[in-house]
């Protein structure tokens, strides 16, 4: 799929729905810092400090949907949404409406705060914060929430 501003680097996708004609990308505006130094990897507590944001100037302070047919690989579809930040997908299906108009339903983890670029959250997912849930030391307050989103793939234009 297009990569608009990854620079050559890969923007964040950790998880992504499957329905059962299409592959559904939701990309958010972090892009990976990818390190050369494999030892970095024994140390996981740095996790966060592997993205740049890429909205600080405004040009990318939005969700890319991408939507692409899992058969050919042809990219079908693209929608923006508001800006989130997720981990997860929950849940993704094909509806057909009463008017025949079909959607794609895809349901998420989201991590809900007022600071849209917080990924804070991400720390609630290290074991140390899973087995020490009261620790001062980890002040995570992730506000996860599953969302709902359609995109409404028989009313939209194609992508190309």
């Amino acid at each position: 799929y297009p990569n608009p501003v990854g620079g050559g680097q890969p923007l964040f996708t950790h998880s992504m729905g499957l329905t059962e004609h299409y592959l559904i990308i939701c990309e958010i505006p972090y892009r990976t810092i990818v390190d050369i130094d494999i030892s970095a990897l024994k140390d996981l507590s740095n996790f966060k400090t592997k993205f740049e944001y890429l909205g600080d100037n405004g040009e990318l302070n939005y969700v890319t949907w991408y939507v692409v047919d899992k058969y050919t690989g042809q990219l079908k579809h693209k929608f923006i949404s508001d800006l989130f930040v997720y981990y997860h997908f929950g849940n993704s299906y094909e509806h057909v409406d009463h008017d025949g108009n079909t959607k794609i339903i895809v349901d998420l983890v989201i991590y809900d705060s007022e600071d849209k670029t917080n990924i804070d959250a991400f720390d609630a997912g290290y074991i140390h914060s899973l087995l020490n849930p009261n620790n001062d030391d980890i002040a995570v307050d992730c506000n996860a929430k599953y969302a709902r989103f359609i995109l409404p793939i028989d009313e939209a234009p194609d992508a190309n």
